[in-house]
């Protein structure tokens, strides 16, 4: 994590840096990215920098150790990104900290990993926690859509931008590191770090996803009825949110080259052919990706993911 925060955030690095040289750390801070940057983990290294007793976060400190094995008793970690943020949870948290510190060093750190996907009721119980902490209580709050954050959350905070590290270099590093040139091109568009490529490349989630949508293109270029095909070959796709956002960004993706088949920059390098024959077939193509889109923002609003997939498929054979 230091080498990437080096290397592709030194704004925020520095900002960690020079907090640590003070002794004094902002007692709430947003981290603004956007989704293909990994938060949850930059967040847990810069808890790791508020209770480290180094000048900086170390593989050998205990305290360290701890908040990377999830160990840290004085630290809570509220993820909004698979489920919504409700009241009770905050609550939890707030009777959590009421009571005396767990770890000798007495500094107790929240993180709220993905604000803007939380209750109202939430939000309302969370902005009386952050209006009066205590000293020795830390808040690392982290969003990919800032306009989804509510003023009264944002002034309360040193709101940190953090930026997405160029597609090229990532695609070079990732060649460097046995990732062929295809998966790099492909998953370097749309995660914005080495260790998040690294993971979802050894996921074989992502190999199998990928495949079902190139064999789900070739059904459609030899004529056949890719919604059956997608009930009998699919369901996976359907048993949870993270699958299924992987697989709509990879559609997305193909339909993008498929719109850009005939330049340089396509992404599924070894698939031109199969590029172009979708091309020459499938007709309103631009607006077939614009609403793959408008599915992806329904995947948080607890839809139904097969009924979900079913409108994607039926959108890609409309005429």
């Amino acid at each position: 994590m230091k080498e990437y925060l080096n290397k592709y955030q030194s704004v925020f690095y520095n900002t960690l840096l020079n907090s640590k040289k003070r002794g004094k750390f902002p007692q709430a801070i947003l981290l603004n990215g956007s989704k293909d940057i990994p938060l949850l983990e930059i967040a847990k290294y810069s808890a790791c920098w508020i209770v480290c007793d180094g000048d900086e976060p170390s593989e050998d400190d205990i305290k360290c150790i701890k908040i990377n094995n999830g160990n840290y008793a004085d630290l809570i970690v509220i993820d909004g990104k698979n489920q919504t943020i409700k009241k009770g949870e905050i609550e939890k948290m707030q009777e959590r900290f009421s009571l005396s510190s767990v770890e000798d060093n007495a500094k107790r750190i929240y993180i709220i990993n993905l604000i803007e996907h939380s209750t109202s009721e939430a939000i309302n119980s969370l902005l009386k926690f952050l209006e009066e902490p205590d000293e020795d209580t830390y808040a690392i709050i982290t969003t990919e859509n800032i306009n989804n954050v509510l003023p009264t959350i944002i002034s309360r905070c040193l709101n940190l931008r953090l930026s997405k590290a160029s597609k090229r270099e990532l695609v070079v590093e990732a060649i460097k590191k046995g990732i062929v040139l295809e998966d790099a091109l492909v998953l370097a568009s749309f995660n914005g770090s080495m260790s998040l490529i690294e993971d979802c490349y050894n996921n074989s989630k992502y190999i199998s996803l990928k495949d079902l949508v190139i064999e789900m293109f070739n059904e459609y270029v030899e004529g056949e009825n890719i919604l059956y095909f997608s009930q009998v070959e699919m369901g996976d796709v359907t048993l949870d949110k993270v699958n299924f956002r992987l697989f709509l960004d990879i559609l997305d993706l193909f339909l993008l080259d498929v719109v850009n088949y005939d330049s340089e920059d396509v992404n599924f390098v070894e698939h031109k052919d199969l590029l172009k024959n979708v091309h020459d077939k499938m007709p309103n193509i631009s607006d077939k990706v614009e609403k793959i889109m408008r599915y992806k923002s329904q995947i948080d609003l607890n839809a139904n993911l097969k009924l979900l997939l079913d409108s994607v498929i039926i959108n890609l054979k409309g005429e």
